[in-house]
């Protein structure tokens, strides 16, 4: 790029400069008749080479001009790829934006499976404790059963120890009855053997002899009877529990107090076996049959003496009392039994309860972080998404900006490569098919002025010598441009200007177009029209200047109609110098030669 810009600066500059190449106008009425071949062929040698320098010269601006198209290509494809990496990294975010939505719901699903777990665990608790609760009813109510029947159990012992004691009352009152009629049957019989032995010894011998005898007779009954007494009362003694001779001493470790044991033999259990069978059969037949029971009676009262009487009373009694105190600890311990259970199924209950209420709160903080960790992902999720929008749509923004700008910038590059485009394609046809207006527009883009793709260019590829040239030809510095650059009456002065100094038919310097410009950039420069305005563009409003701006309105109209002039007379110049532009039999062999090499180099 740099190098065309060179060569265009190059081939500008020899433009520029004094040389023999350059041709004037021919007044055809004042030149001879006939010249001279050489200096036809000199003519011609020196046109055609000023023509190949503009060719060269044209050549390196396309060629420059196609450089700035390429790079503005590779820009926009940059931009291109830029946008593309963005549209990845949206899809990238979208792709994260679905992992999250996926981890989300994993989330979730095991969230909703630990509840599950939790209901069912509850339930399981929920059933066992019922089912304890059942077993508790249960226990209560056998509990309740055992007090019942120990109830039943106290009031039964204690009718049973009633009767016992009211028959022990009635043994004791028919012993101390016979005690005393045996007395008295002892009284009797002493005294009667007293009033015997008065009489005996009162009466005369004879009947003493036999009272004697009836007495001898008489205590020989009494010693049989006696004898047979003593016979009962062994065998009676034999049957005998003798429960008095078998209570002991002990000591009650609870209350500290001494209180009667029975120990028994084995013969004395097997008597008092015997006895308590007759009792019960006594007992029975109270209920079934009065008679059997009045024989069973007389058979006790036949069998038994006072003391076998008195000793099983003592035995009942005692046996009673061990049954009180047995009952009394069943009951004990029954109610220790049952103040532990309930103590224990209290605790197993406050228990239950407590784990019930901590898997409750662990599970409404796990529902509560879940809720709250989802409406988290979601806010910044949301947050996410709307910062993804916010900025694709300014990379669009800008993205757009850019290009504009772009365009804008490489506007006048392609607005030249266009029109010399359109130029070489009219070249390509017949002469007489080609568009005059397209060619023309081609050779000025190719050879006149184009001071804001010239600045443009200084701009991207300054040189050393770039504002004196662009001064001497443009008739302003390239910072007073670059000032002004937005004004359309300042761009296409500044060409018409160019374009009049590399007119052959005029000399600038010596033009009113030349003078009216100074005029013109003085008056602008002094009145400091050329400040922006609000909008931006303040050539825009060039043509509504107040009545002061007339003489520069003016002169800017005056400028345009001389430089149209003028254009239109270099191309009638060119136009005849085309027509008398000698053919090639009048040239020189060596002359054409040189020409086709020049042509092909």
């Amino acid at each position: 790029m740099g190098k065309g810009s060179k060569n265009k600066e190059a081939s500008h500059a020899n433009a520029d400069k004094p040389s023999d190449s350059k041709i004037y106008p021919i007044d055809i009425s004042n030149a001879p008749i006939a010249d001279s071949p050489m200096l036809l062929i000199q003519k011609l040698t020196n046109y055609i080479e000023g023509e190949e320098k503009n060719s060269t010269a044209l050549r390196n601006e396309t060629q420059l001009l196609k450089e700035q198209l390429q790079e503005s290509e590779e820009e926009a494809r940059a931009s291109k790829t830029r946008s593309e990496n963005l549209e990845q990294e949206l899809q990238q975010l979208r792709d994260e934006s679905k992992t999250r939505i996926n981890t989300t719901e994993r989330i979730e699903q095991e969230l909703n499976d630990e509840r599950t777990k939790y209901r069912s665990e509850k339930r399981s608790s929920e059933s066992e404790r019922k089912k304890l609760q059942k077993e508790l009813t249960e226990l209560q109510s056998v509990m309740r059963m055992g007090r019942n029947a120990n109830t039943l159990l106290q009031q039964e012992i204690k009718k049973r120890r009633q009767d016992h004691w009211k028959e022990t009352e009635n043994l004791k009152r028919v012993i101390l009855e016979l005690n005393q009629r045996i007395v008295k049957e002892d009284i009797m019989r002493d005294a009667k053997d007293r009033a015997d032995v008065h009489r005996i010894a009162s009466a005369p011998a004879g009947e003493c002899k036999a009272e004697f005898n009836a007495c001898i007779s008489k205590s020989a009954r009494a010693g049989a009877s006696e004898q047979d007494l003593a016979i009962k009362n062994r065998v009676v003694e034999k049957s005998a529990i003798g429960v008095y001779d078998s209570i002991h001493p002990r000591v009650n470790p609870n209350t500290k107090s001494v209180e009667p044991v029975i120990f028994l033999t084995r013969s004395q259990i097997e008597r008092k076996d015997i006895w308590q069978k007759s009792l019960f059969q006594i007992l029975n037949s109270k209920l079934e049959n009065e008679k059997e029971h009045r024989a069973f009676v007389e058979e006790w009262h036949a069998t038994y003496t006072g003391q076998d009487n008195f000793d099983m009373a003592l035995y009942l009694i005692l046996a009673c009392s061990q049954m009180d105190d047995s009952v009394l600890v069943i009951e004990k311990k029954c109610i220790a039994l049952e103040t532990e259970l309930s103590k224990q199924k209290m605790k197993m209950l406050e228990r239950q309860e407590s784990l019930i209420a901590s898997h409750a709160k662990v599970v409404s903080g796990m529902e509560g972080r879940a809720e709250l960790a989802l409406a988290q992902e979601k806010v910044n999720q949301d947050d996410l998404k709307e910062a993804h929008t916010k900025e694709i749509n300014a990379l669009k923004a800008s993205f757009e900006t850019r290009i504009m700008e772009l365009e804008e910038e490489h506007r006048p590059y392609r607005d030249i490569a266009e029109r010399i485009l359109a130029r070489e394609r009219e070249c390509s046809k017949p002469p007489k098919e080609r568009s005059e207006e397209i060619m023309d527009q081609g050779n000025l883009a190719a050879h006149g002025g184009n001071c804001l793709a010239v600045s443009k260019r200084i701009a991207s590829s300054p040189n050393f010598d770039d504002n004196e040239w662009f001064e001497s030809l443009y008739g302003v510095s390239i910072e007073t441009f670059t000032k002004y650059q937005d004004s359309l009456k300042m761009r296409r002065l500044l060409d018409m200007r160019y374009e009049m100094s590399k007119f052959k038919t005029v000399q600038l310097a010596e033009t009113e177009f030349e003078r009216n410009f100074q005029y013109v950039m003085t008056q602008l420069t002094k009145k400091d029209h050329l400040q922006k305005t609000s909008s931006g563009k303040p050539w825009e409003s060039w043509g509504s200047f107040s009545d002061d701006d007339g003489d520069l309105e003016s002169a800017f109209n005056s400028m345009c109609k001389e430089y149209h002039g003028t254009a239109e007379n270099e191309k009638k110049r060119r136009k005849m110098g085309l027509k008398n532009k000698p053919g090639p039999s009048t040239l020189d062999v060596d002359s054409l030669s040189k020409i086709f090499s020049k042509e092909k180099q």
